[in-house]
């Protein structure tokens, strides 16, 4: 799906994608969808330190099982984008914004080497607190169960 401008139902997609990563165990420093000025369109961007520790692929492995176990849900696996936590520019934005509860919209802004034309954050906590998870990530249904009640 191409998202050139969000709607309502987009932020509560992403919130929700982004809560159930949480709740099985992602260790996330920033999570927000974001529009680069030079793309067309937003995608949710996640920045966690398991990409450099376990990979971005062990990443993308564990957010398309809980794509799977949150369908049906209107976000396709290509609008996530897993970050790494040292170079990126989500990363970079950890480290001079706190968000843990709510949300905050951004406007222009040039983050590290990006720039970005929009964006609406859900997490962003500096990267020192954000410790990988010891193994690589699996998703577990059961967890996410757990967690929501």
């Amino acid at each position: 799906m191409d998202r050139a401008f969000l709607v309502e139902s987009d932020f509560a997609v992403g919130r929700g994608v982004v809560d159930a990563f949480v709740a099985d165990g992602l260790p996330i420093a920033v999570a927000g969808w974001f529009k680069r000025a030079d793309g067309t369109s937003f995608q949710l961007h996640v920045a966690t330190p398991n990409v450099q520790v376990h990979g971005p692929l062990a990443v993308m492995r564990f957010m398309d099982a809980a794509l799977d176990a949150l369908a049906p849900i209107d976000i396709a696996p290509s609008e996530i984008v897993p970050e790494n936590t040292t170079t990126s520019f989500a990363a970079t934005l950890g480290d001079t914004l706190r968000v843990t509860h709510g949300v905050y919209r951004i406007g222009w802004r040039i983050l590290g080497d990006a720039e970005i034309e929009a964006g609406v954050i859900y997490v962003s906590r500096p990267r020192a607190e954000v410790a990988p998870s010891p193994t690589p990530p699996v998703f577990d249904p059961a967890r996410l169960a757990a967690a929501a009640g």
